[in-house]
């Protein structure tokens, strides 16, 4: 990854650094306005914003059953996620939308840093750390994320700790990883089967689903919903709102 011409090494790494500050500042500027959400851009019909995801949590902490088309109409909500989600927006609802932004945006970009030290760590033996993380921050689907869509950050960093853990043969930390991978579950189940097919290892994925599903069982009794009719419950508010492919809709 260096060149052997050092005058010409250490032109590339300043342009390298200077392309990932500018990547930084334009993607960090973008994640703050409204165009910046949790999951979607707002230029697309039906998406999502921020104010609509703190509103769903708000309610949900304070006991109201957000998949009730009345309930949903009441309030103006548009709950398209599992509880399991909106459990981890939670420690952002007193901060409100703005708060909330610059939060999520602290966490996205300490997670790009956590995200290229792993990927040293997995595959050049805690080399060429901060070439990766100025790579990263340079592509074009890491400056869509840090403001749009940006479950897929987290997820995809605890599902390489959860690789690191299951070959360490650290099946229980391994799991946890994965509880916390499968945040953005449309994105991580599909990624689980190499653990089940290429590793053969199953101990962690049965932990970290038998999480989530503990979590989904909460939601049930707190909700007084069948896993059935909680399961079911965004497809219904979709149908409600005439949004027919939406996140968990998909």
């Amino acid at each position: 990854m260096f060149l052997k011409n050092k005058a010409a090494d250490i032109f590339l790494k300043c342009s390298l650094a200077l392309a990932a500050m500018i990547s930084v500042v334009i993607s960090s500027r973008l994640a703050l306005k409204d165009i910046g959400d949790f999951q979607y851009n707002t230029a697309h019909k039906g998406s999502i914003g921020f104010r609509d995801f703190w509103n769903s949590t708000y309610y949900l902490f304070h006991g109201y059953n957000i998949f009730d088309p009345l309930i949903v109409q009441q309030f103006h909500l548009v709950s398209l996620y599992l509880p399991n989600s909106f459990l981890f927006f939670f420690p952002l609802v007193p901060l409100g939308p703005q708060w909330g932004k610059v939060c999520w945006l602290s966490v996205n970009l300490f997670l790009t840093v956590l995200l290229a030290r792993q990927i040293s760590v997995l595959f050049w033996d805690k080399k060429h750390f901060l070439i990766l993380a100025a790579l990263i921050a340079c592509s074009a689907p890491w400056g869509i994320l840090i403001y749009s869509g940006q479950f897929s950050l987290w997820s995809l960093y605890f599902f390489l700790l959860a690789l690191q853990w299951d070959k360490e043969n650290r099946p229980i930390l391994s799991g946890l990883a994965i509880a916390f991978c499968l945040l953005k579950y449309a994105l991580t189940v599909p990624l689980l089967l190499y653990f089940l097919v290429y590793r053969r290892s199953w101990k962690g994925v049965v932990l970290g689903v038998g999480i989530q599903a503990a979590l989904f069982g909460f939601f049930c009794l707190y909700m007084n919903l069948t896993p059935w009719e909680l399961f079911l419950g965004p497809v219904r508010v979709g149908q409600s709102l005439g949004i027919e492919y939406h996140g968990y809709l998909d």
